[in-house]
């Protein structure tokens, strides 16, 4: 299994500050418009999306998207305003809860949430994806190449993958 338990529980013991937008997790939250931007312009780059849809309100209409590593749920549903058919996956039952409570309180289709890996998931639901994501997660993976090698897998022929981290240097 390519899941450190001690990274689990670290992210769960947030559980109930996920959603407080001036919280522990508030870096996540402000990061969001610029995630959605990557994924706007990267869809836009790749031609998934035409310039007239991406102008759009509802810009990921029609597109299957998997977040990867989704802990609360604060991307899934970030897409899920954008008009995505979002899944989130993630390792704890716990935050997957967490993501599903806060579902409840969307006005538009909320993500579906499943507790898997991504091994796991991909193994199911292979090429089914258009977008996979996995936004702050790969820094907490052992083994990298197993990780994105199952990202991967999700994905329909020409689909996207779009991975960030954060950057750890000095200067940033």
């Amino acid at each position: 299994k390519n899941v450190l338990q001690s990274e689990i529980q670290a992210h769960e013991a947030q559980g109930a500050q996920w959603w407080d937008q001036k919280g522990t997790m508030r870096a996540l939250h402000t990061m969001n418009k610029l995630r959605i931007s990557l994924v706007k312009n990267g869809l836009l780059a790749t031609k998934q999306i035409t310039p007239e849809q991406a102008a759009k309100t509802f810009f990921l209409d029609g597109i299957n998207i998997l977040d990867v590593g989704c802990g609360g749920g604060i991307l899934c549903e970030a897409l899920a305003k954008a008009g995505g058919r979002v899944t989130g996956v993630d390792p704890s039952t716990e935050l997957i809860a967490v993501a599903q409570n806060h579902a409840s309180l969307l006005d538009v289709t909320p993500p579906t949430y499943v507790c898997d890996t991504i091994q796991s998931h991909s193994a199911r639901f292979l090429a089914h994806y258009d977008v996979v994501v996995a936004s702050e997660v790969v820094e907490h993976v052992p083994d990298k190449q197993i990780f994105l090698t199952a990202c991967i897998a999700a994905l329909k022929p020409g689909g996207s993958l779009f991975v960030t981290a954060p950057n750890r240097t000095c200067l940033s």
